[in-house]
């Protein structure tokens, strides 16, 4: 009996140490539950036409664009904060005319969401949009600025749900979504994107949808379309903003692709003047498209 008493001190010990050991690996194994993704692609596309002693008539041409798309992801638990940013910039150079800009993009986007029992999160975004260089009406003679850096920009915030059924595929809906118009340079006309006359900006509220979804077609062809919405509550609800973009990749070897991207844009708050239009007419909006067929040299890195 004795020798068993002596014993149950060192019984108690060994307990404690076993508990706290445990209790220690499971506090370790739940600590651990942040991951971040991180990449990014670069991409270079070019054309040219060189001609000599061309009977049929013609021009040489020069042309170059060089896009870079970077993002930051970070998930915890049922936590997800999604960051991009994609940039774009292209030049035109022909016969001898000077050389103007054909291609000129800044976004940046931001969403966080917090995942429910279901493929939903609730989910708030965040979304820039604006132009690095000036752009002109007539780029040769360099008059009549439409465009420059924040002039015009787009400031959306909306809050909402985002369905995500996998990594491929996002649907996102905003009942409560804010769009600010900015026009920070004086040579641009605010009138043109919607703004009376002295104005800076221009905020409106309303409802966003945004979905985007992306898949190999075939071996080495890849699609990618994102479409965005967005309906004004306070002036015109029913004429909806539309910006849809299509890309198909064809992937010929690990660094050349050719790229066929396509962009429709309705803005019912964007002026256009047809070039047969009067000085005085003040236009209004139009269907806005645009189409690039491109070789490229492209070069992506991910970590995860």
């Amino acid at each position: 009996m004795k020798k068993i008493k002596s014993l149950l001190p060192l019984f108690t010990f060994l307990l404690a140490v076993s508990a706290f050991g445990q209790v220690k690996v499971d506090s370790v194994v739940k600590v651990d539950t942040v991951s971040w993704e991180k990449g990014f692609k670069s991409t270079l596309n070019a054309s040219q036409v060189n001609l000599t002693n061309w009977s049929a008539g013609g021009q040489n041409s020069l042309s170059a664009t060089a896009l870079f798309h970077m993002y930051l992801n970070r998930k915890k638990d049922r936590s997800e904060w999604v960051n991009e940013l994609k940039t774009a910039y292209g030049i035109i150079k022909q016969g001898d005319l000077k050389t103007v800009k054909s291609e000129d993009v800044l976004d940046i986007l931001s969403k966080y969401g917090y995942k429910t029992k279901s493929k939903w999160y609730y989910s708030a975004l965040f979304n820039l949009k604006t132009q690095f260089d000036q752009g002109f009406k007539d780029p040769q003679k360099e008059v009549d600025i439409v465009s420059s850096f924040m002039a015009p920009g787009y400031i959306s915030f909306s809050l909402g749900m985002d369905y995500k059924p996998n990594k491929d595929f996002s649907l996102f809906l905003s009942p409560v979504s804010t769009k600010t118009t900015a026009v920070l340079d004086d040579s641009v006309d605010e009138v043109q994107y919607g703004l009376d006359s002295s104005e800076t900006f221009r905020s409106e509220l309303g409802a966003y949808l945004s979905m985007s979804y992306r898949t190999p077609l075939i071996e080495n062809v890849d699609y990618e379309t994102k479409v965005n919405l967005y309906s004004n509550y306070l002036k015109n609800p029913f004429n909806v903003d539309v910006n849809w973009m299509n890309l198909l990749t064809m992937k010929v070897n690990k660094y050349l692709n050719v790229n066929v991207l396509t962009e429709l844009i309705y803005d019912d708050d964007i002026n256009i003047l047809d070039d047969d239009d009067d000085t005085d007419d003040t236009g209004g909006p139009k269907t806005q498209f645009k189409e690039i067929i491109s070789l490229g040299l492209t070069y992506k890195w991910d970590k995860k």
